[in-house]
């Protein structure tokens, strides 16, 4: 068509659009401090919860702080961030380990002696790889 008909062609075209904020500079210190107090937060939050335990994980804290693109592809901008995720975060082992302290403590509050298999649905403990693992061994041997 450009060859042909030019003016027509830059008739029937559609009006171009602008592109927004190309060009504007984002300061990634200051959304470093920002983000990172959230997460801090957010850490807080998920520790402190009463009711089931939360896992504390990446997709945990996205859902609870957002920017989900900043912390996913652009960590590397966010070095206080990124340290404190990673001092937070909650391995499985671990995890399940605090969803077995929870259930003994909800069993003892109300006065209740669970069998073996109630006490594995309160903790909803499903994961049966994670039950090899010598931590939480010790811990079962405990209670």
């Amino acid at each position: 068509m450009r060859r042909n008909d030019w003016d027509w062609l830059e008739k029937h075209l559609p009006k171009s659009r602008k592109r927004g904020n190309v060009g504007e500079k984002l300061n990634w210190n200051q959304i470093d401090l920002e983000l990172c107090e959230k997460v801090r937060i957010a850490c807080k939050e998920l520790k402190s919860i009463k009711e089931f335990p939360v896992r504390i994980s990446i997709a945990e804290i996205i859902k609870r702080v957002g920017n989900r693109v900043w912390l996913d592809k652009r960590h590397e901008k966010l070095p206080l961030t990124e340290k404190i995720i990673e001092k937070n975060l909650e391995p499985w082992e671990e995890f399940m380990i605090r969803k077995v302290k929870w259930a003994k403590e909800f069993f003892i509050k109300s006065n209740k002696l669970p069998t073996l298999a109630q006490f594995k649905i309160k903790a909803s403990l499903r994961n049966y790889t994670s039950f090899n693992s010598p931590k939480f061994k010790k811990l079962c041997k405990m209670l």
